[in-house]
């Protein structure tokens, strides 16, 4: 799960330091043409260097890679702005400065496993490809709504949650509507079209780092549970998601007999 990535510190830890001055060096970006089975990943050297091709990755990613990239450089830049160096124009609460730090560091881990693995494959690349460190992370963001492990492991030991395993949920089932809908047109990247090339000055920056200090992101969020895509009556979802819940305490070599359930 990604709770797996979420460092116990950033201060004074050289590696995570050195992978929050990393982030803003290096700008993904992402398209894809519609009705084509691969999106396209590219690369940029921040603030001059045009995007250039770095990989495909499958499309059913293009939406969730596209909300991740804009959290992922939101935070990052909400750090630079307002938690480093003389310029600052406002203090940032210890509490809210850690959790974006934490955040960029697993971030950072996250979708690295999925760019590199896509570029591993190469012209091999399925379109059917899943990374499974990128939808444990889609599927801990929806259902938990925070990636600590111990928000991760009070989430596991609820009765109602017990009959489920996250990492044998589908990201695909889950509600992505719903989800931005709770986020809002600002959190989510509306307003700015999912790019922090969009924001516009000091307020608009002091707007989002209000819209992050909140209780739904930095005090702890509920996350969405187990919203479900409708399928017909919905039992159809529901029982997928209870099939591929026990799945994972049956021995491998029963599970992978039952891969085409």
């Amino acid at each position: 799960m990604s709770d797996l990535f979420y460092p116990q510190t950033v201060s004074g830890d050289q590696y995570n330091i050195a992978i929050l001055d990393y982030v803003p060096q290096l700008k993904y970006s992402i398209s894809h043409e519609p009705n084509t089975p691969m999106a396209v990943v590219y690369e940029a050297l921040p603030p001059t260097a045009n995007p250039t091709f770095k990989t495909e990755v499958p499309s059913s990613y293009y939406e969730h890679l596209r909300r991740f990239l804009w959290r992922y450089y939101l935070f990052s830049v909400l750090i630079n702005k307002f938690n480093t160096g003389s310029t600052k124009k406002r203090i940032v609460l210890p509490a809210v400065a850690t959790f974006l730090q934490k955040m960029v560091v697993m971030m950072d881990t996250v979708v690295e496993q999925l760019i590199m693995g896509c570029m591993e494959k190469g012209q091999e690349l399925d379109p059917e490809l899943r990374c499974q460190y990128f939808d444990d992370y889609l599927v801990t963001e929806f259902v938990v709504g925070r990636h600590d492990p111990e928000s991760v492991e009070a989430w596991r030991r609820k009765p109602v949650n017990r009959i489920y395993d996250l990492e044998w949920i589908n990201p695909d089932r889950l509600n992505w509507a719903a989800y931005d809908a709770a986020l809002g047109l600002l959190l989510g990247g509306e307003t700015h079209m999912k790019s922090v090339d969009n924001i516009k000055g000091q307020s608009e920056l002091m707007q989002l780092l209000d819209a992050v200090d909140k209780p739904k992101l930095v005090d702890g969020c509920a996350g969405m549970g187990l919203v479900l895509l409708e399928d017909g009556d919905g039992v159809a979802d529901a029982e997928v998601m209870y099939i591929q819940s026990w799945r994972a305490i049956i021995p491998p070599v029963i599970r992978d007999a039952l891969k085409e359930l």
